[in-house]
């Protein structure tokens, strides 16, 4: 079986291989198929591997596969959440070095306990051109 790769990541593909390995799927990164990453605008990383999954499924009409991810660090208010990947200043009034200043001891007051904390997500989805399945919550 055939499915679409949502990502032209190559160390997802390899991981994502490994994983499936033994079973009889072929997975085809998205750009080896013509096909660009959508608009990444959700507000969750579910709704954002879903959006990548069902573009990719509906642009070739194969299943496909897509995850999102990334971190949600306490002592910056819960950011970068689903800004991870381009969080280092691509936003108005972002600054990841600024930021990352506040994490680091010696550059900033010791921070408290309950604000060390940082939370790694990810969510991956599957689609075909009419249904989707994304989880666990």
């Amino acid at each position: 079986m055939r499915i679409v790769l949502a990502t032209n990541n190559a160390r997802k593909r390899v991981e994502l291989q490994r994983i499936l390995a033994g079973l009889d799927v072929e997975l085809v990164p998205m750009g080896e198929l013509g096909l660009s990453s959508p608009v990444e605008d959700g507000d969750t990383f579910e709704a954002n591997a879903l959006l990548k999954a069902l573009a990719a499924s509906r642009a070739t009409g194969l299943p496909a596969i897509a995850d999102d991810s990334g971190l949600e660090v306490d002592a910056l208010d819960g950011e970068p959440g689903v800004f991870s990947a381009r969080w280092a200043g691509t936003r108005p009034g972002r600054c990841c070095s600024g930021s990352m200043r506040r994490c680091r001891p010696g550059t900033s007051p010791a921070l408290p306990g309950h604000l060390r904390r940082m939370r790694a997500w990810t969510r991956f989805a599957v689609a075909t051109r009419s249904s989707t399945i994304s989880g666990p919550r």
